[in-house]
């Protein structure tokens, strides 16, 4: 049995999804996870800006790059598994499944804490 379109039924109000779509669109807040208890947390964007800047300015933990290395390292990751793999170390199945064809850098964000 498949549901069509017209046989679904909305959950929220149209009041709601109004609220919804201008939180969406508002600029002034960011709304992420916390970072435990599977809470939602609104934070006024600048706050939320401040906290980033103050983490990436730690040194003991960030340092700016002057290019991206993630080609770099995907091409260790490369040459690596190939070894693997031509040294029957590591079956051709699992070496070219822990390839990634088109990688892509980390994103930095962060969780708010809930106190």
């Amino acid at each position: 049995m498949t549901l069509r379109q017209k046989d679904l039924f909305p959950n929220l109000t149209s009041d709601e999804k109004t609220a919804l779509k201008d939180l969406k669109t508002n600029t002034n807040i960011i709304i992420k996870p916390a970072d435990k208890g599977g809470s939602l947390v609104a934070m006024n964007t600048a706050d939320y800006t401040t906290e980033c800047t103050k983490q990436l300015s730690n040194t003991l933990y960030y340092k700016k790059l002057e290019s991206d290395p993630t080609a770099t390292y995907n091409n260790t990751i490369k040459r690596v598994l190939q070894e693997g793999m031509d040294q029957q170390e590591l079956d051709i199945k699992t070496g070219h499944s822990l390839l990634q064809p088109h990688p892509t850098p980390g994103r930095f964000y962060i969780l708010p804490k809930i106190h």
